[in-house]
């Protein structure tokens, strides 16, 4: 009997314990919650979970944090644990963008570039290449060159008739 009533007792204070720690969480900073995000993602210290990586995400985008919403903008895109949507995913790659994270504007200038999300934009495409690369943002320079050449072939004259 007394070794039920300590095990009754342990087994209170652990579930006690872990709603403290659940509690805890919820109030994390985006940071930390964008990068519980990314290891059930990725499969880092957790299992690979797309459904619990959006939801962290998406917290940490709530929370304002521009590495959240670049990346509830992946899963929208690629439908990482929710359904496809590039309306959805040009918002948040547009919050993102706006606070000046490389990733977001990186992602932001390929929608403007291939019309997901938003109406096809070559400037726009350009304008946020732009600044993803002046962040080393990888891939940024290789389709910023892209959207250069598309620029100029969309606004080029027939041949044979004066610029």
């Amino acid at each position: 009997m007394n070794k039920t009533k300590k095990a009754i007792g342990l087994l209170v204070i652990t579930c006690a314990t872990i709603a403290a720690i659940l509690a805890t969480i919820q109030t994390l900073s985006g940071e930390l919650q964008s990068k519980i995000g990314y290891g059930y993602g990725n499969g880092i210290f957790f299992s690979k979970n797309h459904n619990r990586a959006f939801k962290w995400f998406l917290k940490s985008a709530e929370r304002g944090n521009a590495k959240g919403q670049s990346n509830v903008g992946v899963c929208y895109y690629y439908g990482y644990g929710t359904e496809k949507n590039y309306g959805k995913a040009f918002e948040f790659y547009k919050k993102s963008a706006d606070q000046g994270y490389s990733a977001g504007q990186f992602h932001l200038g390929i929608c403007y570039l291939e019309g997901r999300g938003t109406p096809i934009d070559i400037p726009k495409a350009i304008h946020y290449l732009e600044l993803a690369k002046k962040q080393n943002q990888p891939k940024a320079g290789e389709i910023l060159e892209k959207a250069l050449s598309s620029f100029k072939t969309s606004t080029s004259s027939p041949e044979g008739l004066p610029s």
